[in-house]
């Protein structure tokens, strides 16, 4: 329960980082997006991506120093299309 709150708050923390309150843009759904397919990609196994996208202190680091440098919209954008790609071209499990 408090795992999922806390992912719940980290996405609403990106997407208003993204598009502040009471303005919107369509790039602050990236936000939400690429947190939960880091939360669909940590449930990949025991794969080094999997073990990566579990890291949440790390993840949201790394998205903290991006917007610390001013490329927090661009760095979720590759990070949502890494993630994405890596669970379309993931393996089927036997």
């Amino acid at each position: 329960m408090l795992t999922g709150a806390c992912d719940v708050l980290a996405g609403a923390t990106l997407w208003f980082a993204l598009a502040p309150f009471p303005g919107g843009q369509p790039l602050a759904a990236l936000g939400p997006v690429a947190y939960a397919l880091a939360r669909l990609a940590a449930r990949m196994g025991d794969k080094a991506l999997a073990v990566a996208a579990s890291d949440r202190a790390s993840l949201l680091l790394v998205l903290a120093l991006a917007a610390a440098f001013g490329v927090l919209p661009h760095a979720l954008a590759c990070l949502a299309l890494g993630l994405c790609a890596a669970l379309l071209l993931r393996e089927a499990e036997e």
